[in-house]
């Protein structure tokens, strides 16, 4: 996602997503800097949304656990490299 993504075509993606029964996590990458807005079903089938802003963030699904940091998802893009506080 970057500023230029529409409210309401993103607010139509993470429906049709979260229509999807199995689906358990959304996760919307910026690309315009680091960052993230991920959505996790909850076990009452609520959603919670997590923004995603601190690079060193952990990646963490449902099911699946961490898998790494936010500022992973950026290693061959213009974004990177990042140099940790």
């Amino acid at each position: 996602m970057s500023e230029s993504d529409k409210k309401a075509v993103l607010e139509a993606k993470l429906a049709y997503y979260k229509q999807h029964e199995h689906n358990r996590c959304v996760l919307f990458i910026r690309q315009d800097q680091i960052g993230a807005h991920q959505h996790d079903r909850q076990s009452n089938g609520s959603w919670r949304q997590r923004r995603l802003e601190d690079p060193t963030a952990a990646l963490a699904f449902p099911d699946i656990g961490s898998i790494g940091r936010l500022v992973d998802l950026y290693k061959v893009t213009p974004l990177y490299p990042f140099t940790p506080h």
